[in-house]
């Protein structure tokens, strides 16, 4: 099980957590994957293209993705960790 702390370790730090999601296109984003270091946003069936600035179906094999509500989830209980 990964615990709050570990998640917020496992991407960088707080600052890159917050990052990353602030980063997202739109709420309709749910996960990300950050491999090869390129970060990619994607929702159910399509990824965002940061190139062209909107969402495509997938055409490519998918990589380990990540939840984008477990990040916020450990910003917003990392915070409450350090009152």
């Amino acid at each position: 099980m990964t615990t709050i702390n570990n998640l917020i370790d496992q991407v960088g730090g707080i600052e890159k957590a917050i990052e990353i999601v602030s980063g997202a296109p739109d709420k309709t984003a749910l996960y990300y994957s950050d491999e090869d270091g390129d970060l990619v946003y994607f929702r159910d069936g399509d990824y965002f293209d940061n190139d062209y600035g909107d969402w495509f179906e997938i055409y490519f094999m998918m990589p380990e993705l990540k939840s984008l509500n477990d990040l916020r989830t450990a910003i917003a209980l990392h915070g409450e960790d350090h009152e």
